[in-house]
This record gives structure tokens, sequence and C-alpha cells, in this order.
């Protein structure tokens, strides 16, 4: 069974004035994702001991400076007034959510030199990396060369979004993100859900979320709309992995949730970025 969500139609923002709703209807289903930084100094490191004169001339010794370990789940933020974000290494999944959006990104970790290390997101791309002393360094399309991040102070670990209990809690999903994606290109953008389960159901609400965000995002761009030109159709379905792919208009999106694991259905559907890619192709 498919689900082409005609009702969405009457959500569809072609003007600014349908925003307010769509926030609104997005609050309701995923939950209120706002986590705002306080405008304080970051956390500093922390030194011990101190030097004096007499450690100079005498060449006494004095611990080196050391940092303060980061809390498994942190607030961090740059200098730029970019969102802030959520890094939470507190289970065996490290994710990562941004100010005001309720994607969660699901990064893996791999040894650099130096002793670093670096996640990556579905994509492969880099989004973090941590060196050996503590320091964090955010890489995101904005900031391709890395943008340092701070700490600013713990926070509370990242859930998932709560998953659709019903069909028709699914199709409320369908229908906002297709909402949001031809509210962005200001033309109908379907979302059609094949076959769902009450185990694919989680994965394929959360595919729909993320690859609205996408469209939106690419369509915020001078060229994005003549990038998003041959989109016609958002179809997802349950796989045997994941993948994402846009053929003859339609992007046909497969997920492939974990049944048990942390995060397993985030895990179970493609990032935004990967769907970016997949568009821009």
């Amino acid at each position: 069974m498919a689900w082409a969500m005609g009702a969405a139609t009457a959500l569809i923002a072609g003007a600014p004035a349908h925003a307010g709703a769509l926030e609104d209807l997005a609050t309701q289903l995923f939950g209120h994702h706002k986590q705002t930084a306080p405008k304080g100094q970051p956390i500093t490191l922390a030194r011990t001991g101190g030097v004096s004169l007499g450690d100079v001339l005498f060449n006494h010794r004095q611990p080196m400076p050391q940092r303060t370990r980061d809390p498994p789940v942190g607030l961090y933020r740059d200098d730029d007034g970019d969102p802030a974000f959520v890094l939470d290494r507190s289970s065996s999944v490290t994710v990562v959510r941004f100010e005001g959006s309720p994607e969660v990104w699901v990064l893996t970790a791999q040894p650099a030199s130096r002793g670093d290390v670096i996640y990556r997101n579905d994509a492969g791309e880099t989004m973090l990396r941590a060196t050996r002393v503590g320091g964090l360094t955010l890489y995101t399309v904005e900031h391709p060369g890395g943008a340092p991040v701070a700490l600013v102070e713990e926070a509370q670990p990242i859930h998932p979004n709560p998953p659709p209990q019903t069909q028709v809690a699914l199709g409320q999903r369908l229908a906002w993100a297709s909402a949001r994606a031809s509210a962005g290109l200001q033309r109908t953008i379907v979302f059609e859900g094949h076959d769902p389960t009450p185990e694919t159901a989680p994965a394929m609400a959360d595919a729909a979320l993320v690859t609205a965000i996408a469209i939106t995002e690419i369509a915020k761009r001078p060229d994005g709309k003549r990038t998003l030109m041959r989109l016609v159709k958002v179809s997802i379905t349950g796989g045997r992995r994941v993948s994402v792919i846009l053929v003859n208009g339609v992007l046909e999106i497969a997920v492939a949730p974990t049944q048990g694991a942390p995060f397993g259905d985030i895990l179970g559907r493609p990032s935004s970025r990967r769907v970016e890619i997949a568009l821009s192709r």
C-alpha cells in the first residue's frame, strides 16, 4: 500500500504566512528541539599550579596545564554565531543535534594522526575532529575548512524523535514533509510511504523528515530550484540496506532499521546530507 499524501496540499506554504503553521505542526509531531546556549563565556581550561619567579630561575617543575574532561553530553558553539549543537557521546553511538533542528546525526568515529578522532557522517564526510588535548572542530558546508567550537555547558542526552504509533501518525509525518518541501520549492512534492510495518515506520518517518530538510536547504541556494527541477516525488520503502537515488524524477529511499540497537531507526535511514548529495547529482 502506498500513501500519496494528498492531504498535504492544504498545508503547502507557497507564502511566508504559512511558515508558522508548519512550525507548529512540527512541534506537535517531533517535539521541541530548540537548545538555547547561554550567552556567557564558554567553559575554560582548568590549570593546576602556578608559575613564580623562583620556578623560572631555579627550574622547579610545575604540573603541565590540564584540560577538564568534556562531559559525555555537551552543548557547543563557535564564534561565528552559527547554531549551537549538542554532541552526545554517552552511548555506543555518537549523535549530534543542531539547535532548532529535529534531525539527529549519527557519526562514526575514526582514529586520526596525533591521537585525534574524526567523526564522519553517513556520506563519509568529516563533521567533527576532536584533538587529543580536548579541542573540537566542526566542519559544515558553510565551514569546509573547519570552525573551532567551545564547550558551553553540559547538556541532556539526545533522544530520537517519537516514533509514529499508527499508520495515521505516519501519514501525518509524510504530510508534514510534503508540505515543507513543497513550500521550499513553491510547487507540490508528493511523499509516499510504501508497505510500512511497525518495524520500518519509525525509520520511514525520520527519512521523510530529513528529506524535507534537505530539499528546503537546497532550495535556499541561488541555483537550488534549478538543481531540483527534476524532482517530482519522494518514495520511501523498506529494504535490506539504506539507499537513496533519484530516478526519473522520483527520489527513491530505502530504509533498513537496526532493531534493538541504540538509535537503530536513525541508523536505518540516510541523513539530510546524503539526500542532498543524491539530489544534486
